[in-house]
């Protein structure tokens, strides 16, 4: 199955009322990696208070990327035009599919019709595992280091499950 994977994708992000909100999107695949940020247009004044201190944890604690920005030259609103784009200039007609560890990820690619595989179901170890063996950078996106050491980025994830693809004696 290796040999069908055009790239693969991540993104990580917020969530208000149970709805996932990617805030980084990463492609990493042998042709080019691609990453950009999307604005949210979430405001904090506007969720329920449990969202509201979820996301505030996941800001300070996990990403280290603002809720939403002002202003970026790598900062796109309209984020599923392009995730299907770039879709389209990866894929050929033998590797069409994307590989992803990201349950909020399958939704988003289900509703644009991208054909997806779960690495889980492939045997794809926790990240945490696969940081150790893959070491990779955190992205320019997030901000100065955290103190528990690496942001979740959606960059270096990406980066890290393309070795790990790469790497793999079995297939897929």
């Amino acid at each position: 199955m290796a040999e069908k994977l055009c790239c693969i994708i991540d993104a990580q992000g917020f969530v208000k009322n149970g709805v996932f909100f990617p805030r980084e999107i990463a492609f990493c695949s042998d042709i080019k990696n691609v990453s950009f940020l999307v604005d949210t247009k979430l405001k904090y004044y506007k969720m329920s208070e449990k969202d509201r201190k979820t996301n505030k944890f996941i800001e300070r604690k996990f990403l280290g990327i603002p809720l939403t920005q002002e202003f970026s030259a790598k900062c796109i609103i309209d984020y599923k035009p392009e995730i299907y784009r770039l879709y389209l200039t990866l894929k050929t007609s033998d590797k069409k599919l994307v590989g992803i560890k990201n349950y909020q990820l399958s939704s988003i690619l289900s509703v644009l019709n991208i054909p997806f595989i779960n690495l889980e179901d492939f045997g794809c170890s926790r990240l945490d595992i696969l940081e150790k063996i893959y070491r990779e950078n955190c992205c320019g996106f997030h901000n100065k280091k955290n103190k528990r050491g690496q942001w979740k980025c959606a960059v270096r994830k990406a980066n890290i499950l393309w070795k790990w693809v790469k790497n793999r004696k079995t297939d897929l």
